[in-house]
Formats: C-alpha cells, structure tokens, sequence
C-alpha cells in the first residue's frame, strides 16, 4: 500500500553555492579558452509544497538499468546490475496500484545499456556489459504480450554509448566504447520495418559518458563525454535526413557522465558531471537557433550520476546523485531550474539517498524515482514518488 509523507513546505530565501564543484577556472581542452568560475545565483523566494510518497519495493534492487515510459502510463525497467552482478530480468510499475511486477527476463544480461520507446509502443533494448564484455546485441519488449525477441544485432558492440528515437521512427545508437576498451565515433540506425542496423555517419570524435537530446526540429544534439580519461565540452549535431553530424558550439565546461533534457522552450539544458579534475554545479542552456550555449547558473552542490528531468509544464528538475560537497556525498536535495529567470532553487527532498538511479515523469506529472545506490553501496530498494507543485 503507497504510504504519504506528511506535506512540508520550503520557505525563505536560499543561496545556492556550488560547494566543491567548479573549484577554480577550467581550460577546455577542445578550444583552449579559459572558462571562469560561474557566479552563484539567487533564486526566487516563492514557496513551494511538495509531495513524496514511498512507492513499493522492486522485485530486483538495482543500479545501471533503463527505465522507459510506456505508451499505457506503466513504467518498464530492465536489466542493470545488483552488487556488481549484470541482470536480465524486467519489472514493470503500475502508477495505478503502486506495486512492481515480474515481466519476463531478457536473453542475455546486461549494465549500462540503453532503451528507448519505438512508435509501434515496443521498447528497443541494446548494448551494455556482460561482465567486462561488451555486447551488440538488441531485443524488442512487447508491452501487449510481456514477451522478449531478439532482433538484429549492433554492428559494433557498445557501452557508455547513448541510444534515441528519432522522430521518423528509427533510433539512432551514438559513440561509445566497443571491445578492446576501444572508444568510438560511430553511429548506427536501427530500423524497425526490417529489424536491422545500418552505419549512421561518424562523429567528429570518439565519445563515452556523453549526453544525447533529441531536438524538436528531429535533430540530435550530442555534447561532452571524452576519449577514455580526456573529456571534452565539444558538441555536434545529427541530421537523420542527411545522416550527417555537423559540429556546432562547444560548452562553456568540459563535462563527462553529466545530465541533459530538453526544455520546454526548445532549449537543450546540460548540468553537472566531471569536469576533467572535480565535479560540476554549473548548468548551460544550448539554444537551437543560434547554436550557442549559455550559462545557467549553479546547483547548490557538485553532482554526477544525477537525473535531471523536464515536466509538462516546462520546469526541469534534479533528483538524487554523487556529490562533492557533502560528508555523506549522496544527495537528497530535489532543486528546481527557473528557465526564466536562469537560476536553481532547492524545492524539497526524496526520501532515500540515491546514485545510478532512474527519474522518469509519468503522465500525470509526477516524477517516478527508481532503486539505484546509497552511499554506502547498497542497493536501494524503494521506488518513490516525488509531486511537484
């Protein structure tokens, strides 16, 4: 049974400081420019209620794993890796009784894949590790049958890649790291009509732990991740209708393992990750018709391994992550982004520190946060849900 929290309200003006993040002037190794130190921001004083409810235990505690939104509302989770043992079975929530159940197992384990929602209401499912392997293959989950299939596999295996739907109905598998420890610039598209993959252009450079956002306007922006230990702020844009990448306006920060979302305005926002020395609090915003990035703001502490979400309504949120800035170095601090005013303000808490986790939006607007890991390594359990106001 879904337990409530009592409602509590944050009130009063705070100064957001980016604690131990962006700890000095960064030189970017793409464009050799010294970037300064971002000022921190003062947000707004409104007060906000909030809402967090603690949801079900998941049949499998996890970190590593994909979280997709189905087209009936109910949230798919598959595979990652529990204690550092990859996985292969799937669970699904129901946001209508609250409760996670069993669906079937994939045929092969697998952590840090990818998944995304095909048109026909499948999920695409591929890459990943199998132990310290690589894998290239792909499976379809029927959400009308709770079957798994297998489909045509990747041409190069992956990991720490990232994995979109294009508009058009394809999806697009970008750069990542394929046997030999080797990192790549290679892209594929998969095809759904006939199950297979074709090359897709390569990018101007080889990327892990990047960020990938598909624009309104069915393009792909790409930003950060590196080649091994050497992160980069580049960025590069993919047009499915030509299947070329095209360089454009390299972020202000080098950033790896950070977090991006598409925001209401069209606007690409990116936030955190690793800056090459320390982690990040800073946030920019790239703007599609100009090709630009521009700062926006600071969270009140560094943060990797986050998730940053935008809502229907057009308001970007960060839930959980590592941190720098504090003793226990996993944080529990929901902060709100401001896209009109450019600034970030802590709105609330969830309920249970967690890193490697999942955050997705439900249609209803509530942000479903998913098991992942605590500070102090264990698996997180719990799914909850967090009610922006």
């Amino acid at each position: 049974m879904v337990k409530l929290l009592p409602l509590f309200f944050v009130l009063g003006i705070a100064v957001l400081v980016g604690c131990g993040g962006d700890g000095g002037d960064t030189t970017d190794t793409t464009s050799g420019r010294v970037v300064p130190t971002p000022t921190p921001t003062v947000p707004s004083s409104t007060p906000v209620p909030v809402l967090v409810t603690t949801e079900a235990d998941l049949v499998q505690p996890r970190e590593l794993f994909t979280a997709t939104l189905l087209t009936d509302g109910r949230v798919l989770v598959t595979g990652g890796q529990s204690r550092g043992i990859p996985l292969t079975l799937t669970e699904i929530y129901d946001p209508a009784t609250g409760q996670w159940t069993e669906t079937g197992s994939m045929a092969q384990e697998r952590a840090d894949h990818d998944a995304v929602l095909l048109k026909d209401g499948r999920v695409l499912v591929t890459g990943g590790g199998r132990s310290t392997a690589p894998l290239a293959t792909t499976e379809l989950y029927d959400p009308a049958t709770g079957a798994w299939t297998t489909t045509g596999g990747m041409a190069q295996p992956r990991i720490f890649f990232r994995l979109v739907a294009l508009n058009d109905g394809r999806a697009l598998a970008i750069g990542g790291r394929t046997t030999g420890r080797t990192d790549i610039a290679a892209t594929e598209l998969y095809d759904p009509d006939t199950g297979t993959w074709s090359a897709a252009g390569d990018m101007s450079q080889s990327r892990t732990r990047h960020t990938a956002t598909v624009l309104k306007d069915g393009r792909v922006l790409v930003a950060g991740g590196g080649n091994k230990a050497v992160y980069t702020s580049s960025a590069e844009v993919f047009d499915p209708a030509t299947n070329t990448w095209t360089l454009t306006d390299s972020m202000h920060a080098i950033r790896a393992e950070h977090e991006a979302t598409l925001l209401g305005t069209g606007e690409v926002l990116v936030l955190g990750g690793f800056g090459g020395s320390n982690l990040l609090a800073s946030a920019e915003v790239w703007d599609r018709s100009t090709g630009k990035w521009s700062s926006a703001g600071q969270t009140s502490q560094d943060l990797h391994r986050h998730r940053l979400v935008t809502l229907p309504d057009g308001r970007a949120f960060v839930l959980g992550g590592f941190t720098q800035s504090s003793p226990s170095h996993v944080v529990v601090e929901v902060e709100e982004y401001d896209p009109v005013l450019g600034v970030w303000e802590v709105v609330g808490k969830i309920n249970n520190e967690r890193r490697n986790h999942s955050a997705v939006v439900l249609e209803n607007g509530d942000v479903l946060v998913i098991s992942g890991e605590s500070n102090l390594g264990q698996m997180q359990p719990t799914s909850e849900l967090y009610r922006p106001q």
